[in-house]
Order: C-alpha cells, then structure tokens, then sequence
C-alpha cells in the first residue's frame, strides 16, 4: 500500500477518535481540526492535490499548546486556552506562575514528529523522476556543464543521490553522481518545479565529492 495513503489513513483514524471523544465529552475546537483531518483523507483519495495543504495545517494546528493551572489547596485544575491535538499528544511545556495560576506555553511534540514524517513521505515521492541542476552562480565549478540532467535513485538523511546522464570531469577527477538537498530545512517540495539547493558533485569510481550549490528543476 501506497505510503502516502497509510499517513491519510492515520490522519483519519486520529481525527475520528477525537471526534468520538469530543462528541462523548465536552466539545472543543480540536473538532474543527478533526473535521480538516477527514476533508484531507477524503480529497486524498479522490486524486485531489489540495489535501496535501490541508494536511500540513491539520499538523500544524497541534503544535502549540496554552493551558492555565490553577491551584486551590489539595486542588489542582488545568483549562486548555489553546490544545487542538488529535486524541494523543506528548508536551513539552514551561509555565510562569502568578498568584495561584501557573500559565503554561508550549509544544505538542508529536505534532512536530507528524510533520517530518510528512515531509519525508513528500520528499521519497521525486524518487524516479529526472531533473535539471543549474548553477545559482557563473563561478560555479560545474557552470560550463550545465544544465545537467541525472535521475533520483536514492534519499537518505535528506539529501538526494541521483546519476547525471553524462558524467563530468573536474579537476582530474570523473564524476557520475550528484547529491542535493533544500537548502532551507533539507526536504524538497516534490510539487514545486524550480528550488533552491545545496550540492555535491560525487564520484563512486574515486570515492570524492565538490561541494557546491545551485537551482533543481523537474523535467
């Protein structure tokens, strides 16, 4: 089964236990998260593009928690001002204390592990597909070769290792590869034609890598 569609099949399940448990308990504004979860694996399996926003802001609306704890005594009341996880969350949170209130701020830290996982998932989908590298820079050390063409067949840690259609010669050295990743965080937007990317040139005959960076394009 499609990897993508077990992430959409996850997000519906978590979306429809809190759901249920709002529905049996008090509702809150988790449930509008909920409803999001579900639209997305809907338009998912429907073939529509559109899912994929939606499910970055079903994960992002999880991440930041605000609670109030209140003490009276033995007493000890916790009132979420903002926590719109879906049924399971791990906090980590830090508070300042006033009066008989401790006001916590934090992170649902499984969101945050939602999103690389999303990402990932988004970033393995290039694998297969042919792309362009053109420098960013006429001083490039592959400027006189470009553009060049290679296929993905390999990512790992985020970079990507695809093999250039026509390998080079620079500095002596032969060079059949070409590694990349985004330069922001390290995942690429498989949606997205034309990004930003740090880049190395490898040879698996001499075991070296050029560093370099430059412009990624689908074909």
């Amino acid at each position: 089964m499609n990897k993508n569609l077990i992430l959409g099949i996850g997000i519906l399940l978590l979306s429809i236990l809190n759901l249920v448990f709002n529905l049996l308990g008090s509702i809150d504004f988790s449930v509008l998260v909920s409803l999001l979860g579900i639209t997305s694996f809907i338009l998912q399996v429907l073939g529509k593009d559109v899912y994929r926003p939606l499910q970055l802001v079903w994960v992002l609306a999880q991440i930041p928690l605000v609670t109030i704890i209140e003490k009276s005594g033995v007493t000890t009341v916790e009132t979420d001002i903002l926590n719109l996880a879906q049924f399971f969350s791990f906090k980590l949170q830090f508070g300042l204390t006033y009066s008989a209130k401790t006001y916590s701020i934090g992170i649902n830290v499984l969101a945050l592990i939602y999103l690389t996982l999303i990402k990932v998932l988004r970033s393995k989908e290039l694998i297969g597909i042919t792309v362009s590298v053109v420098p960013d820079s006429s001083n490039s050390i592959y400027s006189e070769f470009a553009p060049l063409t290679a296929t993905i067949d390999q990512y790992s840690k985020k970079w990507f290792s695809a093999v250039l259609t026509t390998p080079l010669k620079i500095e002596g050295s032969e060079f059949d590869r070409i590694k990349f990743k985004g330069k922001d965080d390290g995942f690429l937007n498989p949606k997205k034609e034309r990004q930003i990317c740090s880049i190395n040139l490898a040879s698996t005959v001499h075991n070296h890598e050029i560093s370099d960076s430059g412009f990624v394009e689908r074909i």
